[in-house]
């Protein structure tokens, strides 16, 4: 399932992972000019020391982790920070070398084998099945729509997933898909093609599919008689652009959404997710054990510019 994912995915996993260890102010990087740096965390020792490390996470078959990918990321990083290197495959022995050499920039790495322990360790993504078999979550990566699920017990859907392109760039995706629908192209088959043949790092069906009912979901599209359209909501939105009426219409139909932005308006200090969660899971009706889908609904928030990102954690604008 590892090898399966969107990379895109995966380096949500491993920033969910890096949180549940500890690090703090974890942030997924845009998708461009970030010169090979995919995730950003802070890792504070003894409340003393704050280390800002850079790390790449590399989603990999049978392909190892060399010393010039090591190389790479010394390269990206600034004077004061430390890296780290998350595969799902291992490293050769010059990329060990390279990451244990003298006088550089320490480099940690984690390879697939390292990685499964730590998952299961800290329960990120992985489920406990009979004879305590272990396998892969596939609630925690896919975006099921409340019909598909079976779980909402709430008139709101539970699950908010990001859209590719950017993590900056969910809206434009969001619009250049619901004009896809606008246009004719509303059957899942081709929908799915079309997230495949225009996302390079979207490579499945699967995935596909999850991103298909993030607008569902959102109550902008519904799925009839074989094929998706537009919603009232959905058709006000398109012809609109509004962020602000985009807003209202996840904050509609989306749990716990407007909720996070009030309780950020209400803040005086930034919050990060830890504080977030904390806050959900004592006043609603939520179990969530990760970070994943407060944090989904932070970069939705970002991108709707309701809210900004500093190093304290997130704040209205």
């Amino acid at each position: 399932m590892l090898h399966s994912m969107d990379p895109f995915q995966f380096e949500f996993l491993a920033a969910d992972l890096l949180q549940k260890i500890g690090y703090e102010n974890v942030t997924v990087t845009k998708r461009s000019g970030d010169k090979g740096i995919d995730v950003i965390a802070n890792l504070t020792v003894g409340g003393i020391t704050n280390v800002k490390t850079v790390v790449q996470v590399k989603r990999w078959g049978n392909k190892k982790v060399s010393g010039a990918e090591i190389a790479q990321l010394r390269g990206s990083a600034e004077t004061d920070q430390r890296g780290l290197v998350i595969t799902t495959s291992d490293f050769t022995k010059d990329g060990i070398d390279e990451a244990q050499a003298p006088n550089k920039m320490p480099v940690s790495l984690v390879n697939g084998e390292k990685l499964v322990q730590l998952l299961i360790k800290y329960g990120v993504g992985v489920k406990k099945q009979e004879l305590f078999a272990l396998s892969i979550d596939d609630a925690y990566f896919q975006n099921y729509s409340s019909e598909e699920s079976g779980e909402i017990d709430s008139d709101k859907n539970r699950s908010l997933w990001p859209l590719p392109g950017g993590i900056f760039s969910y809206v434009d995706t969001l619009d250049k898909f619901l004009d896809q629908i606008s246009k004719g192209n509303n059957t899942k088959k081709g929908l799915i093609k079309w997230y495949l043949d225009n996302f390079e790092n979207v490579t499945s069906e699967g995935t596909s599919q999850g991103y298909i009912n993030v607008p569902k979901n959102m109550g902008l599209t519904r799925f009839e008689n074989g094929v998706y359209n537009l919603t009232a909501d959905g058709n006000n939105y398109f012809n609109s652009k509004s962020k602000e009426q985009l807003y209202e219409i996840i904050a509609k139909n989306i749990l716990a959404f407007d909720d996070i932005y009030e309780y950020l308006k209400i803040s005086s200090t930034p919050l990060n997710e830890e504080e977030i969660l904390t806050y959900l899971k004592e006043n609603f009706d939520i179990d969530w054990e990760t970070f994943a889908q407060v944090n989904f609904r932070l970069l939705w928030l970002v991108n709707l510019g309701k809210i900004s990102r500093n190093d304290n954690g997130y704040t209205v604008k």
